[in-house]
């Protein structure tokens, strides 16, 4: 079976999964209450007939004080056990609460065992299932709590990739920029060495040009002046001498200037 195959079917599973979680959660919900319900109609009967016989001015008034004690103490307490608080002293009213309800269901009934006790069940009854919802109430709130905390972690984590991932891509372009620039500079110095380089052998054509110009110079010069003493009737010596030259320069002068006759 293929990956794509199997992420539809566990995706499909779940769903069903949460399906049933809720459609459980309801009909225990729905349970509970009518529990409650029924326990609170037999207690209500029973106060109700236990206050109409010690003359209570509003008899159905009584056993209203007497059960929504429970039901306010509890939902007090679920509330300030929810909000991180301390609910011992609310408990202790929920306690106290159903134990007088108890107790005044007890003195209304027969004096047998049984009776007692079947007149206890109810307030017993609707205290548990009330208890019992309040749970379930506290298990659902607190449930949905941590799914939207944890809704806030994702979308707080995936913020955090996506400005890491801005910043990484901001840092990546200008580190192409920097890598631009030094290839551009490297091409430039790579440039200004090939033109240093062809400036160097420039000038060093042009010195070498000058010194063997400057050479030639001299030496024209020199034999121009070999020429006026040869025509003066000057030695070899004399010339030597007159020039700060060898003998053998001084010869060397002359033969060119034979030959330049020669040719001319």
């Amino acid at each position: 079976m293929s990956g794509n195959s199997i992420v539809p079917n566990n995706h499909a599973a779940n769903n069903s999964q949460v399906k049933h979680n809720q459609i459980i959660a309801w009909v225990t919900g729905i349970l509970t209450l009518l529990l409650a319900l029924f326990a609170f109609v037999l207690s209500f009967n029973a106060l109700t007939d236990l206050a109409h016989t010690h003359k209570v001015s509003i008899p159905p008034l009584f056993p209203f004080v007497v059960e929504f004690g429970v039901i306010i103490f509890s939902l007090n307490a679920l509330f300030r056990s929810m909000n991180g608080e301390s609910a011992k002293w609310q408990w202790s009213l929920v306690i106290g609460s159903s134990l007088l309800a108890g107790l005044l269901n007890i003195a209304h009934a027969e004096t047998d065992i049984l009776s007692r006790t079947m007149a206890a069940m109810p307030s017993l009854f609707l205290l548990l299932s009330f208890e019992s919802f309040l749970s379930l109430l506290k298990y659902s709130v607190t449930r949905q709590s941590a799914i939207v905390t944890l809704d806030k972690i994702q979308s707080a984590i995936a913020d955090k990739n996506a400005a890491y991932d801005k910043l990484l891509t901001d840092k990546q372009a200008q580190l192409d920029k920097l890598n631009g620039q030094i290839e551009k500079s490297q091409a430039q110095l790579d440039t200004l060495r090939s033109d240093i380089r062809a400036t160097k052998q420039a000038t060093k054509q042009s010195n070498v040009q000058k010194m063997t110009q400057a050479k030639q110079d001299k030496v024209a010069q020199r034999r121009q002046q070999v020429l006026s003493m040869l025509e003066a009737g000057k030695s070899e010596d004399d010339m030597a001498t007159a020039l700060n030259v060898s003998v053998r320069t001084i010869q060397r002068d002359i033969e060119s200037l034979n030959g330049q006759v020669r040719v001319s």
